[in-house]
């Protein structure tokens, strides 16, 4: 993102970029239809959209930006075809964000 990346609501998630996540909520807290665009302009679900970014989120170490999308409605416990937030969290050693996910009482 920093060199010039297209970013979207995930790499911005998974950069730590609160600034750019900003960006794809509207002034009642939802997503905009552009958070839906992903690689090569194909769409997803809001939801999907969502729950994924939160699972990038965790998995690079950024608890702010976990807690931002938690906020807006993220289901941590959704299960990606990588894993789950906290089974990413674990894999990465992310103790941080294990932590704050089973403060949360996710434990899955």
């Amino acid at each position: 993102i920093e060199r010039g990346a297209h970013s979207n609501i995930m790499s911005a998630a998974a950069a730590g970029r609160l600034d750019l996540v900003a960006q794809y909520f509207d002034e009642a807290g939802q997503l905009t239809p552009a958070a839906c665009v992903v690689s090569g302009g194909s769409t997803r679900t809001p939801e999907i959209v969502l729950n994924a970014a939160v699972g990038f989120a965790c998995s690079a170490g950024h608890a702010t930006m976990a807690r931002r999308l938690l906020d807006a409605g993220a289901d941590p416990t959704w299960e990606s075809p990588v894993g789950t937030a906290l089974a990413r969290a674990k894999e990465r050693s992310r103790g941080v964000i294990v932590d704050f996910l089973n403060e949360r009482g996710i434990t899955r």
